[in-house]
């Protein structure tokens, strides 16, 4: 409960306590009809109450979700700029840290510093300012000019770079979609503070209809706790709602209904 918004810490306090508050609608007026239109809205007001602590928990884990991907991506990239530069090493000693009992010709000196310029055109620490989709692409491209070279081929460096950028092409999936997942669940939570916020002010709406007749509107504190005049003293100050006296922090799904 503690994880959770502020804002969703304090909808889900106040409506757990309004709920509780009014044992029966016959406690506040005798008239049938009023009694009727206080329980509909009273059910409304806990209906909203369920979906938006729904909302909130599932926002919640599909947050943790998103962060844990996101987590497993940076590993992901961080093995690959230490690969990327461990290959890089290797295939330049490969191809061009040759016996200089044999020296090597210009002319193939110069083919194979352009075929390592094409294979690792950046240095490791430049994959991180690229686009996830761009690193991927091009550890394919290295993984083609590295298995076209004999010497370095034997090395087997592109089969490990080739298999890194599947893992790196599933890991960017993976966080692509727990990305979108997470979008979805923070409309819903904002969607459901909406039901939540209207469910709420249409509960004292009712309740101010009941009390009115009597000459009992000095009363909505006890039932309707963000009227209570102690509570919004202590809102107005900012105090947090974890310091309110009657804060649970274990919320039940379903509150009580009159």
């Amino acid at each position: 409960m503690t994880s959770l918004a502020a804002e969703d810490r304090r909808r889900l306090h106040e409506g757990r306590l309004d709920a509780a508050s009014l044992p029966a609608p016959s406690d506040l007026t005798d008239s049938p009809a009023l009694q009727a239109a206080l329980q509909h809205q009273l059910d409304a007001y806990g209906s909203g109450y369920d979906a938006l602590f729904a909302a909130a928990m599932h926002n919640l884990h599909e947050s943790g979700e998103t962060n844990a991907a996101r987590t497993a991506l940076e590993d992901v990239l961080t093995r690959t700029r230490a690969l990327w530069s461990f290959a890089l090493g290797k295939a330049t000693d490969a191809l061009l840290n040759v016996d200089p009992e044999t020296p090597m010709k210009p002319a193939e000196a110069e083919r194979r510093q352009r075929q390592l310029a094409r294979a690792f055109p950046v240095p490791a620490s430049d994959l991180a300012s690229m686009a996830f989709a761009d690193v991927v692409t091009q550890l394919h491209a290295t993984v083609a000019t590295l298995s076209t070279e004999p010497d370095c081929a034997a090395l087997q460096l592109h089969a490990r770079l080739d298999a890194l950028a599947a893992e790196l092409q599933q890991a960017v999936d993976g966080w692509l979609r727990e990305g979108r997942e997470d979008l979805e669940a923070t409309q819903r939570l904002r969607q459901a503070r909406i039901a939540f916020d209207r469910a709420q002010a249409s509960y004292a709406d009712i309740l101010r209809s009941v009390l009115r007749p009597t000459d009992r509107l000095a009363e909505l504190g006890r039932y309707f706790r963000a009227e209570d005049a102690a509570y919004k003293a202590r809102r107005s100050t900012r105090v947090p709602i974890e310091e309110e006296p009657d804060f649970n922090p274990v919320e039940p799904v379903t509150p009580p209904v009159a």
